[in-house]
């Protein structure tokens, strides 16, 4: 799910944004957060129940673009803010169809050359075998003994760069890995980033 949010739905608001900003700075530039940001700023397309709604607020009959907007903000807040890492399968479940709904209505909205429904549909198709997800371990645990310093709590954290380069943008894990310097990365239920 880290993966769609964090690519897909940042591709649709920018490219939404992109639309009525025509300078706006290289996509490579600019996450949801940014993103989220300049369109309140613009407050073109408005949410039903105004800007920074919750959850509840959002009604499945809210449609509207803005409403499209919050959605996007609080699945990448919700992903982003987890203290668990981990994601049960009901909520992935939601969550991929509102995911689903909201990149068909975009679909249309932004006409873009490659659906986001199907690059959604590519990302909740991948699988990994066994032996993958030992070898990526095995890299993740190589790296972590090589830094000098665990991150806050104890927890290993890395540059996102750093796991990019060693591939582990493509992958669902199922597990915890600890190093040696009992440091842990919890990658349940998680699919990591592009």
């Amino acid at each position: 799910m880290g993966m769609i949010a964090l690519n897909i739905l940042a591709d649709v608001l920018y490219d939404l944004l992109k639309q009525d900003k025509p300078n706006l700075c290289p996509r490579s530039d600019c996450d949801i957060t940014y993103l989220y940001s300049e369109h309140r700023k613009l407050n073109k397309h408005i949410p039903s129940n105004s800007w920074g709604g919750t959850w509840q607020r959002i009604q499945t009959t809210d449609i509207a673009i803005g409403d499209d907007i919050e959605r996007i903000r609080l699945m990448r807040n919700e992903l982003q803010h987890s203290m668990i890492f981990k994601l049960d399968e009901t909520r992935f479940h939601e969550l991929s169809i509102i995911s689903r709904d909201l990149l068909k209505r975009l679909d249309r909205h932004n006409t873009p050359t490659r659906l986001y429904t199907d690059e959604l549909n590519e990302i909740l198709a991948k699988t990994i075998s066994a032996e993958e997800v030992k070898s990526i371990e095995n890299e993740i645990l190589e790296r972590n003994d090589q830094d000098e310093e665990c991150g806050p709590n104890g927890k290993y954290w890395t540059n996102v760069k750093d796991w990019t380069n060693i591939g582990l943008y493509k992958y669902y894990f199922p597990k915890v890995v600890t190093c040696s310097k009992h440091c842990s990365i919890n990658t349940a239920n998680t699919i990591l980033l592009i």
